[in-house]
């Protein structure tokens, strides 16, 4: 199906994210679109959750690119597997696929090929304890969209999950050996991962289809927020309500593993700015979730009103209003998107003046740890490199710092001063918050 809706047959080469990422040709990126410098195009970013269950933690596929150079500095998500193993998940082409252009294949011939020539070349064929030759995964290019796709819908009891392989970076280099990673649904600790494509200020609207039950005397089956006022009243789980005590049993217990599983992503779909784009498709009784034996005419009736909800949010944000400005549902999208990171940014703005300010009471302050860290110095008095850096700070990086910390201050100062000097007064409900946390 997947090779099918590229425009692809079995007997071609499996589809890539690659494929996608180049998927325009000449005519990618527009005109209008400035690609920052050492980012990679990609005409369709596709990304998929799924769950390491050895890690505790989703990835995102594609993975990174590989790093280059010397940088002591490594990142950590690099998985293999077995030709035999994948055999079991996998067309033959796949498999054939993954194997030809995994890094470690790519290696080992070149390794032929020095000998060949008659020149010195190491060896370094992977395995486990069984002796089983390891392969390293395609790089982002060349990874087969099947495969992802396969890891990220391995849903438990129903889909098997997929084995991965890692090495263990915290064992020292002899003792390093392989664990297996069983990659299984994204679902699991992402289920609704709206925040992929996101900016703090979009340049295009991101746009998700949300399925909930259905409540007794909700009268429309899909549901998209008119007006900024509405939508943010939170779904419900009615498992309480269920005559029989085994029901409300079952419903407890389902509901204490969609709490564990969708809290992030049901806070997150109330938020402005997110409530306006995603349209909710609400499920009767014996539709969609664990009902897997529907009948055809059910799944026809849904695909329906997915149909009707797409319509709305085309009608919403990609029709061009009258006198042929932009839609409206986009202007107002990015104007309350923008309201959130001010909002956002002036509840942080206390907090960066007193920690970037000389003056600040429990710590050193930032002009002297420029200072410290672009001076420091080893044991033989020869510059050493500040955390997190290659090489030691030069004179112009501790300038750019100390510019950087000027303007922050500039803008925080304003921040805190907007109540008396601009009428910005906007009031989103739930309040937005700007936090630091890792990139999933």
């Amino acid at each position: 199906m997947i090779q099918k809706a590229a425009g692809l047959g079995k007997e071609d080469d499996p589809l890539t994210f690659g494929h996608l990422w180049n998927a325009g040709g000449e005519k990618f990126p527009p005109y209008w679109l400035t690609i920052p410098k050492g980012v990679k195009k990609r005409a369709i970013d596709l990304q998929m959750f799924s769950t390491n269950l050895a890690h505790g933690r989703p990835y995102v596929f594609p993975l990174a690119e590989p790093e280059t150079g010397e940088s002591r500095f490594k990142g950590h998500e690099r998985f293999y597997f077995t030709e035999a193993e994948m055999g079991q998940y996998f067309p033959p082409e796949v498999v054939k696929w993954m194997v030809d252009h995994s890094p470690t294949t790519i290696e080992r011939k070149k390794r032929k090929e020095s000998l060949a020539r008659g020149e010195e070349a190491e060896e370094k064929t992977l395995s486990v304890e069984d002796g089983t030759d390891m392969l390293e995964l395609p790089e982002p290019e060349h990874f087969p969209v099947l495969l992802a796709t396969r890891m990220s819908l391995a849903f438990p009891f129903l889909i098997s999950a997929i084995p991965l392989y890692a090495l263990d970076p915290d064992l020292s280099q002899g003792k390093r050996k392989f664990h297996r990673c069983w990659f299984s649904d994204g679902g699991i600790s992402s289920n609704f991962p709206i925040h992929l494509f996101d900016g703090l200020a979009p340049i295009w609207p991101t746009f998700g289809i949300h399925l909930e039950p259905a409540i007794d005397g909700q009268k429309k089956l899909f549901y998209l927020p008119p007006i900024y006022d509405e939508g943010y009243a939170e779904s419900w789980s009615l498992f309480a309500e269920k005559p029989e005590p085994v029901g409300r049993l079952g419903g407890f217990i389902s509901a204490i593993v969609n709490a564990m599983q969708n809290w992030n992503d049901n806070t997150v779909r109330l938020m402005p700015g997110f409530r306006d784009r995603v349209a909710r498709v609400r499920l009767k009784e014996g539709e969609g979730g664990m009902n897997l034996d529907m009948k055809p005419g059910i799944i026809d009736t849904l695909a329906e009103r997915g149909k009707a909800a797409a319509e709305e949010l085309i009608q919403r944000y990609a029709i061009p209003s009258p006198e042929g400005e932009e839609a409206l549902g986009w202007d107002e999208h990015r104007f309350v998107r923008f309201n959130n990171l001010l909002v956002m940014m002036k509840a942080r703005a206390p907090g960066i003046v007193d920690a970037i300010s000389n003056n600040c009471k429990y710590a050193t302050s930032m002009e002297d740890l420029f200072e410290k860290f672009s001076c420091a110095t080893d044991e033989s008095g020869k510059l050493t490199p500040p955390p997190g850096y290659e090489e030691p700070m030069t004179p112009n990086e501790k300038d750019a710092y100390k510019t950087l910390v000027a303007a922050l201050n500039a803008l925080a100062e304003v921040m805190l001063k907007i109540d008396n000097n601009i009428p910005f007064k906007p009031i989103p409900k739930p309040n937005p918050e700007l936090r630091v946390r890792p990139p999933l």
